[in-house]
């Protein structure tokens, strides 16, 4: 399930702008090549720098430019975003227009690790594993059946093979149906003693990462 991402980072929304280069075939422009070629699918993560936002999407390279034309038109790479993910980058559109304002900070920042997780849903336990995790909920990446927006259910994370796993119930506040990224965005509710080990336990792996 884990899959590489690259990051695209803008300075800011007018920067993002100037590089929406084909609004209505979702076409995205970075100004660097690296290694990626035509026909390549990525998956990539949006950055601006100045807004506080960071948003996954999947695209094809479709084109080119490994010659800078000048200040106006430097070397860079044409991505088409794929449909599902197409209300992603109108969420791009919006930034760059001034037509919406990222959320302040996340009270509970959010920790990009994987754990190993098991979710019981119509009485049965499937596998998954988280893409990361806070002190408050988490993402699921699984290729197994997902519940509704909306729907509780229970939750283990085996944090390590010596100790119990740690037994949360959830409610799922989003999916992601996209391959590669397929999964939900679960919110953490009860029991007490479990957020606190959760809690306990993202304060450990950001500790010794040095977060």
């Amino acid at each position: 399930m884990s899959a590489e991402w690259i990051l695209l980072s803008y300075q800011d929304s007018k920067m993002l702008g100037q590089c929406l280069d084909n609004r209505a075939k979702r076409i995205l422009f970075y100004p660097a090549c690296g290694k990626m070629h035509a026909g390549q699918m990525v998956d990539i993560e949006v950055s601006v720098e100045s807004a506080n936002v960071l948003i996954p999407m999947k695209a094809m390279v479709v084109a080119r430019r490994t010659r800078s034309r000048g200040v106006s038109n430097p070397k860079g790479v044409y991505l088409e975003v794929i449909k599902q993910d197409a209300m992603r980058y109108q969420r791009l559109c919006e930034l760059a227009d001034g037509e919406w304002t990222p959320s302040k900070k996340r009270s509970f920042p959010r920790l990009r690790i994987e754990i190993p997780a098991h979710y019981l849903l119509s009485k049965h336990r499937y596998r998954g594993k988280t893409f990361d995790i806070s002190a408050q909920g988490m993402f699921i990446r699984t290729n197994r059946p997902l519940p509704e927006i909306g729907q509780r259910m229970m939750l283990w994370l085996k944090t390590s093979r010596f100790w119990f796993p740690i037994r949360l119930e959830v409610e799922v506040r989003w999916l992601d149906l996209v391959d590669d990224r397929r999964g939900m965005g679960v919110i953490c509710l009860a029991p007490k003693r479990s957020l606190k080990k959760l809690k306990a336990l993202e304060h450990r792996l950001r500790k010794r990462l040095q977060l």
